[in-house]
């Protein structure tokens, strides 16, 4: 989901992050610009209300996202490819059924008490809920969202450095941010940790991961590693007044850390799967989440220095598992498009060929 989402910012060169005052906490740069400006972020933003207004997203806005974002060789279909291949979601066979069962799950809405109003889970997780009182909200866990606000003057009071309880992690993929603390409008996070939020992902990557999580593990902790991190996403249910949907009342990243090295360390030359191309550089193998190892002379032996982290659904099938998913002389490029995997560092088997799921 990571790799085919195309839209995610690169930190710092397409997103500066930086202390708030006298400056935004975020500020996207000219190549940045480009992303934000894509239909993605343009359908994405209809559904954000502006300076706190009480959040109501409407059908057709909604609607259009989904459509936007549910598009093939993205990553909502990469969650989707993930879920059938483990058996949830069978009756759901393409893109047009999944884009159905997001609406339910994420703009279904249901009833509670406490605040006697409506709320779905898109707007307590992407936008925020300032419903509680004039003095507190919930939700807010979109950078984005936190952008436009912050430069519209709607959110004020955020800290002016990266000490606690603000902690950042530039290093891990995704970028993340937690115990972020700030006064949105009159109000402020009605819990004392503050928001906790992904940095410079794009909307389609966080609504493919969260609704795998969602689906996969319902109201509870799901985990993943993306290249050398440890990604864990926490999603809760709505109440029980929206049968028999199940949907979601808010889903947020409550942990990202980096991996000791292990998922690289612990793999032997000779089965390493190639991840990279003659030539690649170690920022390119980086972008693609694989492992980056020089070894001296390794231009002369057939072990690649770019190579897919143990466990990735690459990594790890014997020469003879294979099962061939192109054809003689297939690229990686196509090959890839194809949601399959490329090793052609081994002689007299399939280039292109299936992955675990």
């Amino acid at each position: 989901m990571w790799n085919k989402a195309t839209n995610n910012l690169k930190i710092p060169s397409e997103l500066t992050v930086q202390p708030a005052s006298p400056t935004p906490l975020f500020k996207v740069t000219p190549a940045g610009a480009m992303k934000t400006a894509s239909q993605e972020f343009v359908v994405f933003q209809g559904n954000l209300p502006v300076r706190g207004d009480p959040p109501r997203v409407k059908t057709k806005t909604a609607t259009d996202f989904l459509s936007e974002i549910c598009k093939p060789g993205g990553p909502v279909e990469e969650a989707l490819n993930y879920l059938k291949a483990i058996g949830i979601l069978p009756t759901t066979t393409n893109l047009a059924s999944f884009q159905k069962k997001l609406h339910d799950i994420w703009f279904t809405p249901y009833y509670k008490k406490k605040t006697k109003l409506w709320h779905n889970g898109f707007e307590h997780t992407f936008v925020g809920d300032k419903v509680l009182s004039k003095k507190d909200y919930k939700g807010f866990h979109n950078w984005y969202q936190f952008l436009i606000e912050q430069a519209s003057g709607g959110i004020t009071n955020v800290p002016t450095s990266f000490s606690k309880p603000i902690q950042f992690l530039v290093a891990t993929k995704p970028p993340y941010m937690s115990c972020l603390t700030f006064q949105w409008g009159t109000a402020t996070k009605a819990s004392r940790q503050g928001s906790s939020l992904f940095v410079g992902t794009s909307p389609a990557f966080e609504i493919a991961l969260f609704s795998a999580c969602f689906l996969q593990y319902p109201g509870d902790q799901c985990s993943c590693t993306i290249g050398t991190s440890s990604v864990t996403v926490q999603t809760y249910t709505s109440p029980p007044s929206v049968p028999p949907v199940t949907a979601v009342a808010t889903a947020y990243p409550s942990e990202v850390s980096t991996l000791a090295g292990g998922r690289c360390d612990g793999i032997a030359k000779q089965y390493r799967t190639d991840c990279g191309w003659i030539g690649i550089s170690k920022n390119e193998c980086n972008d693609r989440c694989c492992c980056w190892k020089e070894e001296p002379g390794a231009y002369d032996t057939p072990w690649p220095w770019c190579f897919y982290p143990e466990g990735h659904r690459c990594q790890g099938i014997g020469d003879r598992d294979r099962k061939e998913c192109g054809y003689v002389g297939i690229q990686r490029d196509e090959c890839e498009q194809k949601n399959c995997c490329f090793d052609n560092h081994v002689p007299g088997v399939p280039f292109c060929f299936k992955g675990r799921y």
